[in-house]
């Protein structure tokens, strides 16, 4: 079950494309097709947003989750272990957990006044939970990387993507490439 709240800001694909591309540039995080992302976590999770990344067995709940303030991202066993082996679903959590440590981690004060409903009048820019998936769905894809293909297939199998029908075809710089 995830859980979706309001976000402080309202954040566009376009907006969130810089901050990965910043934060990719920062760390000097080179884009190569299903780099690792436990070994990016474990090094960069505390030096970038102060966070450690501890590891549980899966309960079937959650397979990965981010407490604020707690300032830990939770990793399940199963999921490391799957995504060490570069499976797809989830290169694809662990890379949304990594949204919301980098897009929502000063947001605890916000979030803890909100009821559940707080979300459902937001648009989409402004739920949290979509801007963790554009965040997952960029950083494993980048859009400099997603025109050099020519089908989603072959972007998704080179990229180890996890539901390439999520790939941006909606892009009008995209949707053209992918009739």
């Amino acid at each position: 079950m995830r859980r979706n709240y309001k976000a402080r800001h309202s954040l566009p694909r376009e907006q969130i494309a810089r901050i990965v591309r910043d934060l990719r540039q920062k760390f000097g995080v080179r884009f190569t097709p299903g780099f690792n992302l436990i070994d990016f976590v474990e090094v960069h999770a505390h030096r970038i947003w102060g966070f450690s990344v501890e590891y549980f067995d899966d309960d079937g709940e959650f397979p990965a989750y981010v407490s604020i303030k707690a300032r830990k991202l939770y990793i399940s066993n199963e999921i490391a272990f799957r995504a060490k082996l570069n499976e797809e679903e989830a290169r694809f959590i662990i890379a949304h957990e990594i949204g919301h440590m980098h897009l929502h981690s000063d947001d605890l004060h916000f979030f803890s006044g909100q009821s559940n409903s707080a979300f459902r009048w937001a648009s989409e820019e402004a739920q949290t939970e979509w801007q963790a998936d554009t965040f997952a769905e960029i950083l494993l894809a980048p859009d400099s990387v997603v025109v050099q293909y020519s089908s989603i297939e072959e972007l998704s199998i080179s990229c180890v993507l996890y539901q390439p029908a999520m790939i941006r075809t909606d892009e009008p710089s995209l949707a053209a490439r992918w009739p």
